[in-house]
């Protein structure tokens, strides 16, 4: 379909509109794939939780919906998160995370204060700031389990050397280190696609892909998931 517009006026206002038209169509998109990708992921995290199985992918299942704590409850990410790497042994990603939780968990309990300490250990993630969310009216725990995350925390750093610090891996285009969980990397914007099985960033050279669908799964991760379950945790198909 092609338009014809003698007056250059009337030929840039259309086009602006349709730009405008294109541009509103692409961000649909993205939104509705982020929400798409957000079921998935709660979905696949709820099903192995319920199974009791594969507690490795449980937790990054866990961390990778934090990119999304601006449309989730964020203190509630944030302790799955937390607990979920404290139940694999994973000292480090669950100090990190759970010592932020207890910062959020104090600015639900006493929003005037708003004191959720700096963000440096979340600077080079995708992870939105809780400084830029709205945190929910009411704690998700009571606080006698406040006091045993609380104890732990004092008893990790006190009993034992960790790194207090979350994992991380090299942009593949900037070479910048980056939260090994990031979709999009904070400095040059690069983006990766999410691994179907764990939700983290499908690194070149470290995928595979289901044969049915198409949908890409971290190596590692996806002989593990079919050691349990018989098909695609996407299309619900046998994937080879």
């Amino acid at each position: 379909l092609f338009f014809f517009f003698n007056d250059t006026a009337t030929t840039e206002i259309y086009t602006e509109q349709i730009v405008g038209s294109v541009r509103c169509v692409q961000e649909t998109g993205i939104e509705f794939t982020k929400y798409i990708t957000i079921a998935h992921i709660s979905d696949l995290k709820n099903s192995l939780s319920q199974k009791n199985t594969l507690p490795k992918i449980q937790m990054k299942l866990c961390v990778s919906l934090l990119k999304y704590c601006d449309l989730i409850r964020i203190d509630q990410l944030y302790y799955e998160a937390g607990m979920s790497a404290k139940k694999i042994n994973n000292l480090s990603m669950s100090f990190v995370l759970l010592n932020r939780y207890l910062d959020i968990y104090e600015a639900i309990e006493d929003p005037d204060t708003n004191n959720l300490g700096d963000n440096t250990d979340f600077e080079m993630t995708d992870i939105p700031s809780p400084y830029d969310v709205t945190v929910p009216e009411q704690n998700c725990i009571e606080d006698k389990e406040k006091e045993e995350i609380r104890d732990w925390l004092l008893q990790i750093s006190i009993s034992q050397k960790i790194e207090q610090a979350l994992p991380t891996r090299q942009c593949e285009k900037c070479n910048t280190k980056i939260f090994e969980a990031c979709l999009c990397c904070p400095k040059c914007k690069t983006t990766w696609e999410p691994c179907v099985i764990t939700g983290y960033p499908l690194v070149k050279g470290q995928s595979t892909n289901c044969r049915s669908c198409g949908k890409g799964g971290l190596k590692e991760h996806w002989s593990e998931y079919l050691s349990q379950f018989a098909t695609c945790p996407w299309c619900k198909q046998v994937p080879n």
